[in-house]
């Protein structure tokens, strides 16, 4: 393949830092065959993990938004300087969204800033890419909008596109969507949000799936059934469901033996540890918190322990790739019915739940795989939906070709202006 001419800039809110997007490295192996890369990230807090070979990293800008992080004040009002100049009316001071606003029109002017001062760059072979459709997207928009010769794209995954799902109000949606070349939702589901909420900027709304490698076919157990787990121990997650539809399952099964492991850490996993120890009245059933580990850790517990089945109750959800993982490794499994999980998960490979499930509900979920877990079928099942719906070669390849197309169309647009 010839060398690539295009650049794409990919806004990250933390990779290379760990924790944080690690599954962002099989998109960014694929991607770097196609485009000259630069990661860009907006914080560098965790441990600086090394990027593919090709690729670069620039964090100028993180130095600036780290200005502004350390005196909240003058973020304030530097966000509020840029108000008007953002379009807002003086009455958006009243508003419950007004700290959002502000944290916005801040690190987006930052953005735009930080772009203008780099001149130099090959700016009508670039492509700006934000990860998430929050803060870099709502600054790559403003830099679109001075200099709409600029490709600009986003991801949409969860919290930065269901509304009612984010912990924080997401302002200046339509200003970000008018401005954008394309938006790349991960699911159907969250395209079909977008169109419903912003019906006018249908053209725009994509569909474009992550993925995950194939590391082969992981084994089921010879004694004894296992589950796993793993996600960030926080609210949404919802870790006590899966404690308590645990606990059902063991107590159903006796004297079968039961294993559970969680992958992951969070604000609730001091809370979640304790209440786990109500476990141990199960004689029948072990289980462990293996805490935080790195995306490689994650993946070779895959490949080197037997799992029956993974469970997810989340709330709300985007499209796992924790679910993908599992399900590339034939694991089937047991998730609620939120986000785009139903394109994964069903009772062919695995269990779908209602989104406001029980413990009970948990407990017949891991049940109706259990029952099946001598029969292979379940597991080809599972395997062959990811290889079919989240292959990463074949989604991230895809991707490229539709961020060389928007690249492209951009550039009549501007030709013929």
């Amino acid at each position: 393949m010839s060398e690539p001419r295009m650049i794409l800039t990919i806004f990250t809110n933390h990779y290379p830092f760990f924790p944080g997007e690690e599954f962002l490295e099989s998109e960014v192996e694929t991607l770097r065959k196609y485009f000259r890369l630069c990661i860009v990230p907006m914080s560098g807090r965790g441990k600086l993990q090394s990027v593919p070979k090709g690729v670069e990293t620039d964090y100028s800008l993180l130095g600036s938004i780290e200005k502004l992080s350390k005196k909240r004040m003058r973020r304030a009002v530097f966000g509020l300087s840029n108000l008007r100049f953002l379009g807002e009316s003086r009455t958006a001071i009243f508003s419950k969204r007004i700290y959002q606003m502000l944290n916005y029109s801040a690190l987006g002017t930052t953005i735009l800033n930080w772009f203008e001062k780099r001149r130099n760059l090959e700016r009508d072979n670039m492509i700006l890419y934000s990860y998430w459709l929050t803060f870099a997207a709502f600054g790559i928009s403003l830099v679109k909008e001075r200099f709409p010769n600029i490709t600009a794209v986003s991801r949409a995954h969860r919290h930065d596109l269901y509304e009612y799902a984010s912990p924080k109000p997401l302002p200046y949606r339509k200003r970000v969507l008018e401005m954008l070349d394309r938006v790349f939702c991960i699911s159907e589901d969250g395209r079909n949000y977008l169109l419903h909420t912003y019906p006018s900027f249908a053209q725009k709304i994509t569909v474009s799936r992550l993925g995950t490698e194939d590391f082969g076919l992981s084994r089921s157990s010879e004694n004894g059934f296992r589950i796993l787990s793993c996600s960030s121990i926080t609210e949404v997650k919802r870790i006590e469901l899966i404690i308590a539809g645990v606990k059902r399952f063991a107590q159903s099964f006796e004297p079968e033996k039961v294993f559970w492991t969680h992958i992951g850490s969070g604000p609730l996993a001091d809370q979640m540890i304790t209440k786990a120890r109500e476990l141990v009245k199960c004689d029948n059933l072990k289980y462990s918190f293996a805490g935080q580990l790195t995306h490689v850790e994650v993946l070779d517990y895959f490949r080197n322990n037997p799992v029956d089945v993974f469970v997810n109750t989340s709330s709300s959800e985007g499209l796992p790739v924790s679910i993908m993982e599992a399900m590339s490794f034939g694991i089937p499994v047991v998730a609620t019915d939120v986000g785009g999980n139903s394109e994964l998960v069903s009772d062919d490979t695995g269990a779908l739940l209602a989104s406001n499930c029980t413990p009970q509900d948990v407990c017949e979920g891991i049940k109706s795989v259990f029952l099946k877990a001598k029969d292979p079928t379940v597991r080809d099942q599972a395997r062959q939906k990811w290889e079919t719906r989240a292959k990463a070669d074949v989604n991230f390849k895809k991707f490229a070709e539709l961020l060389i197309e928007t690249f492209e169309q951009n550039e009549t647009k501007e030709k013929k202006q």
